[in-house]
């Protein structure tokens, strides 16, 4: 399991890391965290509440609830690394990514 609650983020790789190796991750909602557990279905998002500054900050009661639910469920532990690894493999692996670069890159090259 990987916890993850950064204060702020533009686009936390470390989360395509984590479904990448098969871990279930908990994040803040920093950056495009949220979309990132929605792409890749392999984490659970805590609940943030963000300032005027843009810095979020976990709820620690709530988050810790979560953090005891998924460290005692090993079924849903198991699911959330199953669900974001194929999620990665299928579509953001570096392979992948570097794939739809380079047509797009030869899609602009065609105008």
């Amino acid at each position: 399991m990987f916890l993850f609650p950064s204060n702020i983020e533009c686009s936390p790789i470390v989360l395509f890391e984590a479904a990448a190796s098969e871990t279930p991750f908990l994040t803040s909602n920093a950056g495009n965290s949220e979309e990132i557990v929605s792409w890749l279905g392999g984490g659970i998002l805590l609940p943030t509440v963000t300032d005027r500054l843009g810095y979020g900050r976990v709820r620690i009661e709530k988050s810790v609830k979560i953090l005891e639910e998924l460290f005692f469920n090993n079924e849903l532990r198991n699911k959330l690394g199953t669900n974001g690894y194929k999620n990665w493999k299928n579509g953001f692996s570096w392979e992948i990514i570097a794939k739809k670069y380079e047509k797009l890159y030869q899609d602009l090259m065609k105008e």
